[in-house]
């Protein structure tokens, strides 16, 4: 039976809703905004993964943390043994450089578009990258975020970790900053890789759980679509 891209875009796209709702409870991603552990990225992934799940796929199985060659794939959709579809999922902290850091080295963005690539030049109907930037930081009564040291982004970043013990607090300027390079490097990484990078479901906000009185934590959530270019 031949796949219809649009019906996976469709799958996809309502996993996706799946997930931002499911994240408005997530006590555990709202910990983990505060002190991840190191469980950040595959919280998400299994949490996308569990979601796709609900769909019907038809002779679709659905994998998490996939190896084939040299690639290991977040999620990957196969129909007798060939991949149909492919996703890769970055949870980059909002601190100081945590976005910058998963957008620039070659281990992170250029690595997960290289994967994405090679599935669809092995005739992989489609190829996504998921993106949900995760936050905390301390807020004042109304709700406004406390600023330590205002001309310093790294001491402020170093004075709200020592009093809040949030790992990696938010930068102020975050949502000026993080977003743009979201977009910037997968538009400049796509190009690279001979690749056409679609953002099919935008920017969505989560407020998360919060890990304790004083804190606001949240997951910021976009879906882009890789195809090659003709």
């Amino acid at each position: 039976m031949k796949i219809k891209q649009t019906d996976i875009d469709g799958q996809i796209s309502e996993a996706f809703d799946g997930l931002t709702e499911w994240a408005k409870d997530s006590r555990c991603l709202g910990r983990i905004a505060k002190t991840p552990g190191g469980q950040h990225e595959r919280s998400v992934t299994n949490a996308f993964y569990c979601q796709l799940l609900k769909n019907e796929w038809v002779d679709v199985d659905l994998q998490v943390e996939h190896s084939q060659g040299s690639f290991r794939r977040d999620i990957v959709g196969l129909s007798s043994s060939k991949m149909v579809f492919a996703v890769e999922v970055k949870t980059p902290f909002t601190n100081s450089d945590g976005i910058r850091n998963k957008t620039s080295k070659k281990e992170h963005l250029p690595k997960d578009l290289k994967s994405l690539k090679a599935a669809l030049d092995a005739g992989a109907v489609r190829a996504y990258y998921l993106w949900t930037p995760i936050g905390c930081y301390p807020v004042d009564s109304r709700g406004q975020m406390i600023v330590l040291a205002p001309n310093s982004i790294i001491e402020n970043e170093k004075a709200v970790k020592q009093r809040f013990k949030i790992q990696w607090p938010t930068r102020p300027e975050y949502e000026s900053t993080g977003k743009p390079e979201v977009e910037r490097a997968m538009k400049a990484g796509a190009d690279e890789h001979g690749l056409r990078a679609t953002k099919i479901k935008g920017w969505t906000r989560v407020n998360l759980p919060s890990p304790q009185p004083g804190l606001y934590a949240f997951l910021d959530c976009t879906l882009f679509r890789l195809s090659k270019k003709r």
